[in-house]
């Protein structure tokens, strides 16, 4: 008996350290993607998209390197902002720094678009106070800005700022509805009402829409049952060889709520043809080799 005993710890010791060596393999290969994409990816997104995923595994070497000698380009200063906020989210002083050179876009930014980013940017850093101009662009903003809006505003986890949110996704405007399950998919926990909007909508909008995907992709990461994740992740499977944004945000919903038995999928995308799908694949699989289930 005692040498059964023996014999069976051995292998559970022999399995787990297999089990270890794997995942560190893995997360290697990952980092080994992230670091490529950082260095020579060919935009500025994709090397943002880079940094965001190595920040999202709590791996932050070089990215202040590089983003501190892109922030000194007036194209990049958005974006850069965004990620070096990331990087010093522990340094009161910096941190702010970053979020008032946002809010300074926000409102003086030479282009419609880069004031965008920059309301999104502060939207994905958790920003949440109600300042009047983006109390606005919540209640009259167009192409865009109103979702971004009641995504910051959201950021206060407060019941009503989320149902200002989630009614975007009954409206007929589709910049509204992509919006807000794009700014959905970002948050841990929704409200079962919220969820019952997002259902709505993932049936309502038809596939060849091109916001479908992030309906969808939202859906399956909030779904409540296994039987509607099932579903809504084998309809997200069918964009697996969609258009670029599409294959990416498919590999973006696994990151936030892969298992291993998503691997085999996220392995065909982390050999993709484009850098900034590969990207969001080793995003994925880093997260879910450290989550280990």
């Amino acid at each position: 008996m005692k040498i059964l005993s023996l014999i069976f710890f051995t292998m559970i010791n022999i399995t787990q350290s297999l089990s270890a060596q794997n995942n560190h393999k893995v997360c290697k290969e990952c980092v080994t993607v992230l670091k490529e994409a950082l260095q020579n990816g060919e935009t500025i997104f994709i090397k943002v998209h880079a940094a965001e995923a190595m920040i999202f595994n709590d791996y932050y070497t070089g990215i202040s390197t590089a983003f501190n000698k892109l922030i000194k380009e007036q194209s990049n200063l958005i974006v850069a902002s965004r990620v070096l906020a990331r990087v010093y989210q522990n340094d009161k002083a910096k941190y702010q720094s970053y979020i008032n050179a946002l809010l300074y876009q926000l409102n003086n930014a030479d282009s419609t678009r880069g004031k965008l980013i920059a309301l999104e940017s502060l939207a994905k850093l958790g920003f949440q106070e109600s300042l009047p101009e983006i109390k606005l662009y919540a209640d009259t903003g167009t192409n865009g800005f109103k979702a971004m809006a009641c995504w910051v505003l959201s950021n206060s986890n407060s019941a009503a700022d989320e149902d200002r949110l989630a009614k975007l996704l009954a409206s007929k405007e589709p910049t509204e509805y992509r919006g807000a399950a794009y700014a959905l998919r970002f948050k841990k926990k929704i409200k079962p009402e919220t969820l019952q909007l997002l259902t709505a909508c993932a049936k309502r909008v038809e596939k060849a829409h091109a916001a479908k995907v992030y309906v969808l992709s939202s859906w399956y990461v909030h779904a409540a049952t296994a039987k509607t994740a099932q579903e809504s992740k084998k309809k997200l499977l069918t964009y697996m060889n969609g258009a670029v944004n599409e294959r990416y945000e498919v590999a973006e919903s696994f990151s936030m709520r892969g298992s291993v038995k998503d691997i085999p999928v996220i392995n065909k995308l982390m050999s993709d043809e484009n850098m900034d799908v590969r990207v969001a694949a080793a995003k994925a699989l880093w997260s879910i080799s450290q989550r280990k289930k």
